[in-house]
Order: C-alpha cells, then structure tokens, then sequence
C-alpha cells in the first residue's frame, strides 16, 4: 500500500510532466548519479527509462507510457533530446572529461597537510586557477618530460610560452596597481589580477584577462591562487623573468623542478578515482580521459551549468571558433529548466 500511495500522485499527472519526470531521471543518470557513481552508456540509461516507465504504467488506469509524447508511438522530446546529447558525447572522438568542482574539494582536503613549495600544494594553487581560466596546458605547464629548467618549451619569438612573473599583475580597489611585494605582504587588499596570456592557440598573443577575487569561496579564490603562484615562485627562484611559473621543489631529488603534463595527469585520474568512486581495472579507459586538458573542459562545463550563454563562453574562455561547443553536455542546465518548469505548472490554476 505504501508503494501504491506514493505512486498514485505520481501517474495522475498530464503526460507532458510525466515525460519531463523520465527526462530529469536520464539526466540524473547521465550526470554520474548511477549506482557507486559508475559511468554508465546511453543505452543503458534508455534501458533504465524503459523499465522505469513499464512499472509506472502498472498503476496508471491509462496505462501510458511516460516516455512517450501525448498520443503518440514516439518518444518525447524531452527525454529524446536528452539521451541524444549523451551519444553525441559519447561519440566525441579523444574527448576528455571534466575536472570538478567536487574534485578540487578533494584536492584542496590533501593539500591541507603539504609543504606550500611541494608539488601537491603547487598543482592545488594551479588547478584551481586554471579550472577559472581554461588554461591549455602549454600556456601554465611543461610537456612529459621537460621537468628540468634547461627544457623550457618556448614560443615563436624565443621566449618561454607558459606564464612568468611579469604576466601577472595584482590590483587593489579601484583597479589601483599594486606592486607584488606589497600584494604579497597586504593580500587583503588585493581585489583582482591581470594574467597576459602569453601564447595562445586562437593567436591572440598577449591577450589580458582579469580575474576577481571571491570571499565567498576560499578554495576557488583565484586572486588567492595566483598570490600563492608567485610566492612561492619568488621563494624557490627569486624575482626571475626567463622562467615559467609552474615549478615546485623536489624534496627525493633536492631541486626544483617545473610542473609537467606527468604530474598533473597522474594527479587528475588519482582525484576521479577518489571522487566518482572508479575502478581503476574496470575503468581505465574512462580514468585516462581526465588529463590536463580536463581543467579547460570543467571550465567550459562550470560556466554552461551556471547558465552562461555561448557567446560568454567563448570570450571567458578566449576562444574564437565555437570548437568549445563540443565540451558542452548542456544536462545540468537542462535539469534546472525541466525543474523550474515543473513548478510554473504547479503553480499554474486548474483549468
């Protein structure tokens, strides 16, 4: 009976909000919420819908189809539009998955503990950084084995392609300028940052972004982030203006050393397993496509679930093509809709 009472209101509802009901459960499912947040395919998720809708109809006098549109054989837009933006990602050929929200909690927990010149606490600061910004890899850190000084990857002109000190700049109230010393001895007066983007892909070299400072959110404060970057730079280096910024200290090797795609991947997957509960036998491949890229696809996948439009997107994130449509799953931002629509028509009179 209890089961009975609890679906009765469910199957006395119009068809429309029924099929918006299976569409927000595709959703659901196609955003990790599966059992032991296991990745699970489009036609397993079809399945479950189909299942779902079967037992449904066992107490509906109409014995409808809830994935099915009002009068009709086919399914409804809804959910058809849903479980076609699941395919298409996953058809996407080297797609890489988004670094999270959820992950760079994770992360910010480990770090809580390590040496602040140590790599954990250096990719923490770059991460959380980059997940803001976007950034390609070649515009913060070095490829697989460059790690040492004398293998920095440069750019056309000669000059190394990822961030140095003169790239970024701190400012206080009133977009006043501040000098780094005293933006690292007054962090609290320190209100946005300027980052040149010293080579980018679009070849839009030189490009100037300015990022704000958050009170609200200490581990996504990338003001805070940045202010760590150059500390500890100046600490493990000093005030050199010939070296990428992404570097750490080596306490096995006793040296300082930059940040390479090695260190972050091994770091992203490490997270993914942690966070979404992976198996790393059963699911390598899904692990393997959390890499460094993964910081600019959760760049674009924060922005669109928050309701930026594309054209916000593509100037946040300084693309010029609409390439950045592809990392777009649009599900959260289609749940939220669903629901707010399912409210409008509760609170709609009865006719």
């Amino acid at each position: 009976m209890r089961l009975l009472d609890a679906l009765l209101p469910v199957v006395q509802l119009p068809t429309r909000t029924l099929n918006t009901i299976i569409a927000l459960y595709a959703i659901h499912l196609g955003t990790g919420h599966s059992l032991r947040s296991k990745s699970i395919s489009s036609g397993t998720i079809g399945t479950y819908c189909y299942h779902v809708a079967t037992f449904v109809a066992l107490f509906d006098d109409k014995e409808r189809d809830m994935r099915k549109a009002e009068g009709s054989a086919t399914i409804c837009p809804e959910l058809k539009k849903v479980l076609d933006e699941l395919r298409r990602w996953e058809s996407m050929p080297n797609r890489r998955e988004p670094y999270t929200v959820a992950m760079h909690s994770a992360l910010c927990r480990r770090a809580r503990a390590s040496p602040p010149n140590e790599l954990l606490s250096a990719l923490t600061d770059w991460f959380g950084a980059m997940l803001q910004a976007g950034g390609r890899l070649s515009e913060w850190a070095q490829p697989k084995g460059a790690s040492e000084f004398s293998k920095v990857t440069e750019n056309f002109r000669g000059d190394p392609k990822a961030f140095c000190l003169g790239d970024v700049e701190f400012l206080g109230e009133g977009k006043r300028r501040l000098s780094t010393a005293f933006a690292l001895s007054h962090r609290r007066q320190v209100r946005y940052v300027n980052i040149t983007w010293r080579t980018q892909k679009n070849g839009q070299h030189g490009e100037i972004v300015m990022f704000s400072h958050s009170a609200r959110c200490t581990e996504l404060d990338v003001v805070n982030s940045w202010l760590n970057i150059v500390a500890r730079f100046l600490r493990l280096v000093g005030p050199r203006a010939d070296l990428p910024l992404a570097i750490y200290r080596d306490p096995a090797k006793l040296s300082i050393l930059f940040i390479t795609s090695t260190e972050i991947d091994a770091l992203m997957q490490s997270l993914a397993v942690e966070v979404y509960q992976f198996n790393r036998s059963a699911h390598r491949d899904i692990i393997a496509r959390f890499t460094s890229h993964s910081l600019r696809v959760g760049a674009c996948v924060v922005l669109q679930a928050l309701g930026f439009q594309a054209h916000e997107i593509k100037k946040l994130l300084r693309w010029r093509s609409e390439a950045f449509m592809d990392y777009l799953r649009n599900l959260v931002v289609l749940a939220d809709r669903h629901s707010d629509a399912i409210v409008a028509a509760g609170e709609m009179p009865a006719f």
